[in-house]
């Protein structure tokens, strides 16, 4: 992407449900992927100056603010395992370029049959001044499966 390249990119780690603490804007990516395979959700925490920014349309996304832990988990969850092919969760932590923790990344993954890869979103994360630029992309070998 122009512009991002040189920024600071930001690493996953796997997490835990109890480690997700505070209030959140939960952030709901539904994309334009064929399938609704862009569902994908992010916890942006509230106590600190990052926002979560989708690289995306507005109308591909929906946010909601000031949510604890457990509703934005469970929201989070409800959202992404809604597929016919959906075979269980992953959740992340988002950590910035000093390994702390600026929230949360919770993705479907599916049947290994439908689609080749569990993961079908690539998904990085940029920090730009007080932002985290979020980009979202269909796996090219599940993009290339779902055009045949």
């Amino acid at each position: 992407m122009f512009g991002l390249s040189g920024l600071p990119r930001l690493t996953l780690q796997f997490a835990s449900p109890d480690e997700v603490e505070g209030t959140f804007r939960l952030i709901l990516h539904s994309g334009s992927q064929p399938q609704h395979l862009g569902r994908i959700a992010f916890l942006d925490r509230d106590d600190d100056d990052l926002i979560f920014e989708p690289y995306a349309p507005d109308f591909d996304f929906t946010v909601i603010p000031h949510l604890s832990a457990d509703e934005a988990l469970d929201r989070a969850a409800d959202f992404v395992t809604n597929h016919s092919v959906f075979q269980r969760m992953s959740l992340a932590k988002i950590l910035d370029e000093d390994n702390t923790v600026v929230g949360f990344e919770v993705r479907p993954l599916y049947l290994a049959h439908a689609f080749g890869p569990d993961e079908v979103l690539e998904v990085t994360y940029r920090k730009k001044d007080k932002k985290v630029i979020i980009r979202i992309h269909l796996n090219p070998h599940v993009e290339r499966q779902l055009r045949t």
